[in-house]
């Protein structure tokens, strides 16, 4: 915006902003005029310039996207500052903000349920570890159960696409339910059984199918997005959620969700880190994830720095009170580590149980 220096005329050039075209005004004006005009056009952009910023949703690349929000919104005792806040440390941060939520280690467990290790026995995960002690002491973990669920089930087919589900006491698959499942790939047993069977609402996501929103069968929901570390459409144009995000959309912010199921290719990490942030697992009875490694998801080698980050997403989850009763290292798709030269499977599928209906 620019306004001459002639006290008898006014000249008002406005440049583009977000999509607004230029345009030039000469004017007769007195200078009160002059003034009140000019801010009246600068309060003009600036609303615009904030409203097209509050409802537009941004449109990027997956690497540009953790440069452009940096650090996440931390919980009410931390404070992240710098925007180049070291991946590991900012999600220990997250993470030991965290409430301890449900049924401390070694306490009375309700309906059959039994500790097997209360408390995990491994060592924690560090950066500073070698590559093979980081890569070793990350399987150990994910192989580590803490309680034992008395009965379960399979819901879907034996083979990769269908999961596994405590149907012990509280965690008993029965009408009214919810389940989110979040990843399918066209795998559909899963959300066919859950519908069919146990005649649970079941809302469905996955934006890699090309398929639009719709209902595909009486209690089932697909949705064309996918759940992600912050609310914006990517590089492939797929929209993408938080899990809060999904649960308010839906009316769901308060409801129990029976299961919540997630495989996303490796999306999970920082899905969960911006979980651990909106608090949104409190009403989560079961969770189920496939967890994928950097060998699977880029063809790259996992640092210690990795597997530290992905040590202190499964920290986060025990520490909100989820407690791993199940896990199925998946054969398909698996490598030869760099590092240990052991052969480790694709991915993981790992099952939590919330020790808060068990108290």
């Amino acid at each position: 915006m620019i306004a001459s220096s002639n006290c008898a005329s006014l000249i008002l050039v406005l440049t583009p902003v977000e999509g607004i075209r230029s345009a030039t005004f000469t004017m007769k004006l007195t200078r009160s005029r002059q003034f009140h005009l000019l801010a009246s056009f600068a309060l003009l952009i600036l609303g615009l310039f904030v409203l097209r910023n509050r409802f537009a949703i941004n449109v990027v690349s997956n690497s540009e996207l953790r440069e452009q929000i940096g650090p996440l919104p931390s919980p009410k005792s931390v404070v992240v500052t710098s925007n180049k806040t070291d991946e590991v440390e900012r999600i220990t941060l997250i993470v030991d903000a965290l409430p301890h939520l449900g049924v401390k280690g070694g306490a009375t467990l309700k309906n059959g349920f039994e500790w097997v290790t209360p408390e995990r026995s491994t060592k924690p995960v560090l950066a500073t570890m070698t590559p093979a002690d980081a890569e070793i002491g990350f399987y150990n973990y994910i192989q580590s159960l803490q309680i034992k669920c008395p009965e379960k089930t399979r819901i879907g087919r034996k083979e990769d696409g269908g999961w596994d589900a405590c149907i012990s006491g509280p965690f008993k698959i029965s009408q009214p339910c919810l389940v989110y499942s979040i990843g399918m790939g066209g795998e559909w047993s899963f959300d066919h059984m859950i519908t069919d069977k146990y005649k649970c609402l079941d809302m469905a996501y996955d934006p890699t199918l090309g398929k639009g929103d719709h209902k595909p069968k009486e209690l089932l929901w697909f949705y064309n997005t996918g759940l992600g570390i912050a609310n914006v459409v990517n590089s492939r144009n797929w929209k993408l959620r938080t899990f809060g995000s999904l649960l308010e959309e839906n009316g769901h912010s308060n409801r129990t969700i029976d299961i919540l199921k997630i495989d996303i290719e490796y999306s999970e990490w920082e899905s969960l880190e911006a979980i651990f942030v909106e608090r949104s697992l409190r009403n989560v009875k079961q969770l189920m994830v496939e967890f994928h490694t950097m060998e699977v998801h880029e063809g790259k080698t996992s640092t210690p720095r990795d597997f530290a980050y992905y040590f202190q997403i499964l920290r986060g989850i025990d520490r909100l009170g989820f407690k791993q009763w199940h896990y199925l290292m998946t054969p398909t798709g698996g490598y030869t580590s760099k590092h240990t030269a052991r052969k480790l499977p694709c991915c993981a599928n790992v099952y939590f149980v919330n020790t808060a209906y068990l108290a």
